[in-house]
């Protein structure tokens, strides 16, 4: 009835009202394709009658009707216009905006963009409240945690951090505190992430767990986590438990993955058939889902590259009809006639880009659908051999466990070095699997971040005061094939395990410095410490052992020429001819 009366008066900002009403109150009751057309006759009527206030607001409930109907082009472009159009100073309305492109950019599987999204966010606005200032810190640092760039994640998560223990935000505090801890567990410092996890974790509990479910989780992943790779399975199957409850209540896959994951681990390292037969298949329908959602957000993406391109194309026809309009238009005859033939010509190419157009569009289309096709299986496959390293990579971090938990028992100091130096051998090779598992490649490893990871741990295991031993890295960031940096990575292990052993003993203090770097053709790894050194005789001592008769066996396979030197403290170079780079 308003309705009808507002268009009787032909009071243009009337009718707009009226329409715009009823749009918004449409869209609340899920009345999608009214509240669309009800909108855009708002935009056309403001177009044609009137520049009117609040043009942002409506732009932004036309992206709102879009994304529910999950055209997502659409909602794009009427976002970014009503980003376009709000004022700087409402950066509340801004945030939202931002909220929904980077949401829209996950379920089209573009998430390299939500990063992009959320620092164009902080940087253009100088006046933010502390609260939106530090949730939006967590955002990038959730981004980055997803991508596994720990180093930004942590920087982010500290500025986050600042802000909210400076302001007294509770709430932003403790949710820094859980990505700090989450952060640690996955940079395998376990005892620091339960450190730091404790006021976190008694922080969102029960009462909490609805108002900030992602925290929530988060807490319990790096706590729950660590308490499994240290071997506390008590502790680790009451906090994954939680979590798995969490993730369930609101239907995260991807988190319920990872906590039946560690769930089902612990069922077979404890013997529970029972128990792991129920977590294996949870976790089968779970993987399922992952793999409908994946296929989904890649035709998605698909999708919504084919509709720009045609909406590029309308473009180019429409620009061509004005042009035609332009040319009938002339004053003169001849310019008319001009144009008449012109609009012939243009008739007839019209006619022949129409008919090239269906035929590509049909090519197109029997494309897309054997691209969908080929796409899926690829993703399969690449699902299928990032399983099959996480595997390994946890049976051999059981194994690394299985060791550990043998130590205990050793009273002999010889036999536990053994022991121990068979750990760091199998760490060496975990790690592999572990990066193979997290790198967009499955056939590479990143020398950069595997080098610093295993020495670190190496100074980690042997206690090694980082005042008095330091340690000085150059690493060329080479990316190598898997065969090749397996017996690299093992015989690292060992230069650098003798070093923090042997090289120490008088002096105290020193540097143990490592250089892979690639000269030609040849790739050189340089071990050197400015410790003891070693006399004639300990070399030759030294070979007898069982780790460098590793390292000699390693040598022949990388086809390479090793040089031991005594003076000065000790230099290893090891001159490699036969590698593989990808």
């Amino acid at each position: 009835m308003c309705e009808e009366i507002a268009r009787q008066s032909k009071d243009s900002n009337s009718i707009i009202e009226v329409l715009f009403i009823g749009g918004v109150r449409d869209l609340k009751k899920n009345k999608l394709e009214s509240a669309k057309e009800k909108i855009l006759e708002v935009i056309d009527y403001s177009e044609r009658h009137s520049d009117i206030d609040n043009i942002n607001r409506i732009h932004y409930h036309i992206s709102s009707v879009y994304f529910q109907l999950k055209d997502y082009e659409r909602s794009i472009f009427y976002t970014l216009r009503a980003r376009d159009d709000t004022p700087r100073s409402s950066f509340r309305m801004h945030y939202n905006l931002t909220s929904r492109l980077t949401t829209i950019y996950r379920r089209i599987g573009m998430d390299d963009k939500i990063v992009r999204e959320w620092k164009w966010y902080f940087d253009n606005h100088d006046i933010l409240l502390p609260f939106l200032k530090s949730l939006t810190l967590g955002r990038i640092t959730d981004e980055y945690i997803a991508q596994q760039k720990l180093d930004s994640a942590l920087m982010f998560s500290d500025r986050a951090l600042e802000i909210a223990v400076k302001d007294s935000l509770e709430s932003m505090k403790y949710r820094a505190l859980a990505n700090h801890a989450h952060i640690h567990q996955l940079q395998e410092k376990y005892d620091r992430a339960i450190a730091i996890g404790k006021e976190p974790y008694a922080y969102f509990d029960e009462s909490r767990k609805k108002k900030n479910p992602i925290a929530y989780r988060t807490i319990r992943k790096a706590i729950g986590s660590s308490y499994y790779a240290l071997g506390d399975y008590t502790n680790a199957v009451q906090v994954l438990q939680e979590g798995l409850e969490s993730s369930e209540m609101n239907s995260s896959v991807s988190d319920q993955k990872i906590f039946l994951e560690k769930l089902l681990e612990i069922a077979i390292l404890r013997n529970d058939s029972v128990e792991a037969m129920t977590i294996k298949s949870k976790l089968g329908k779970v993987d399922k889902q992952l793999r409908n959602q994946f296929a989904d957000k890649n035709i998605l993406r698909i999708k919504t590259e084919y509709d720009i391109e045609k909406k590029d194309l309308q473009i180019q026809l429409l620009n061509s009809k004005n042009e035609l309009k332009d040319i009938a238009l002339g004053k003169s005859k001849r310019n008319i006639i001009f144009a008449l033939v012109g609009i012939v010509l243009l008739g007839l190419i019209s006619i022949l880009l129409y008919n090239s157009l269906k035929a590509k569009r049909k090519s197109q289309q029997l494309l897309l659908e054997k691209n969908t096709q080929i796409s899926k299986a690829l993703a399969d496959k690449e699902l299928l051999l990032k399983e099959i390293h996480h595997r390994v990579k946890n049976n051999l971090q059981v194994v690394s466990s299985l060791l550990g938990l043998q130590s205990e028992y050793i009273k002999d100091e010889s036999a536990l070095s053994a022991i121990n130096e068979g750990r760091n051998r199998v760490r060496s090779m975990s790690l592999i699997h572990q990066n193979l598992y997290k790198e967009h490649s499955l056939k590479g490893i990143s020398m950069k971040s595997y080098l610093e990871k295993l020495i670190s741990g190496l100074f980690e295991t042997y206690n090694i005061n980082e005042d008095k031993i330091k340690l000085s890295l150059t690493i060329q960031d080479l990316e190598l094939d898997v065969d090749t940096v397996v017996p690299l990575g093992l015989i690292t292990n060992e230069l650098v395990s003798n070093a923090l052993k042997h090289a120490f003993k008088i002096k105290k203090e020193g540097t143990v410095s490592v250089s892979l770097q690639e000269k030609g053709e040849v790739l050189e790894l340089i071990v050197h410490d400015n410790g003891d050194g070693l006399s004639n005789q300990d070399i030759d001592e030294d070979i007898e052992s069982f780790g460098y008769q590793m390292i000699f066996a390693f040598k022949e396979k990388l086809n390479a020429e090793l040089d031991i030197n005594g003076n000065h403290g000790t230099s290893i170079k090891l001159s490699i001819l036969d590698y593989q780079k990808t």
